[in-house]
């Protein structure tokens, strides 16, 4: 019986992270009712928002939830100790040692958003580059 007990744990958790998926994707300034999405009776501005912006987000969103499990799980079994975190080898100060060192390279300047976005790999999100 105890076998089987994880097995309904995991299938409930499934369960909630698809609720918790429909919810994200009808959720938004652009309201999408759950009845449309199941049934793909959207129109076109719906479509583009959900198939453009909304699930690449969510599924961004349940990639980065499952690696950071998984990665924590690792750590705590490779170290063999449940209350494993990234500060025991030292993730958490060479974090903070970067951070330090972008904003004293970067420092103020018209082209900070810039630099900051090269530093982070994400694409610049203002115009003053």
């Amino acid at each position: 019986m105890s076998g089987r007990k994880p097995a309904k744990i995991l299938w409930v958790l499934v369960g909630l992270l698809l609720g918790v998926v429909l919810l994200a994707a009808g959720t938004g300034a652009v309201s999408i009712p759950l009845t449309q999405i199941l049934s793909g009776d959207l129109t076109s501005a719906q479509q583009a928002v959900l198939f453009h912006i909304r699930l690449p987000r969510i599924a961004l969103a349940v990639i980065v939830g499952v690696s950071l499990a998984v990665s924590g799980a690792a750590m705590q079994g490779l170290f063999r100790n449940p209350l494993a975190d990234p500060g025991l080898i030292g993730i958490s100060s060479g974090a903070a040692l970067a951070v330090a060192v972008v904003i004293v390279l970067v420092g103020g300047g018209r082209s900070r958003g810039f630099w900051v976005s090269i530093a982070s790999g994400l694409p610049p999100l203002s115009g003053d580059c």
